[in-house]
C-alpha cells in the first residue's frame, strides 16, 4: 500500500480507540491550478468530492468501493466521512498571508559568527 494512503487513512480513520473528532485535508497548488482545476487529475476529483464547499460522501464511497480500498479495522464510514473536511490552498494565498520577517525598524541586525 503507498505510504501517501497508509498515512491518510491513520489520519482520517485513526486507531479504534482514539477517533480523531474532524479531520481536515488541504490539497496545496499553484493558484493556476486552482484557477483551471480540470487540468490535474487531482483537481477533478476536488470538485468531486467537495462540489460549493460540501463533501460528497456518496463520490468518496463509491470511488473506495472501486478501488478496494479499505481501512484495518472496522469503522463506520459515513460517520467518518461526516468529519471530514477538505480545502484547496494555493501557494500564492500562503505567502501572501505569512506574516513580514523582515526586522523591525530600529532593531539590532543579527552579527555573524
Amino acid at each position: 500500500m503507498p505510504h501517501a494512503v497508509r498515512s491518510f487513512q491513520i489520519l482520517a480513520f485513526g486507531f479504534p480507540s482514539r477517533l480523531p473528532a474532524s479531520v481536515h485535508v488541504v490539497l496545496l497548488t499553484p493558484k493556476v491550478f486552482e484557477d483551471h482545476p480540470r487540468t490535474r487529475f487531482y483537481g477533478c476529483k476536488f470538485q468531486e468530492y467537495c462540489p460549493n464547499g460540501t463533501v460528497n460522501q456518496d463520490a468518496i464511497l463509491a470511488d473506495l468501493k472501486r478501488l478496494s480500498l479499505t481501512v484495518a479495522h472496522k469503522c463506520d464510514m459515513e460517520e467518518r466521512l461526516a468529519s471530514l473536511r477538505l480545502h484547496w490552498a494555493t501557494y500564492e494565498d500562503v505567502i501572501r498571508k505569512m506574516p513580514d520577517s523582515s526586522p523591525a525598524e530600529g532593531s539590532p541586525s543579527p552579527t555573524a559568527d
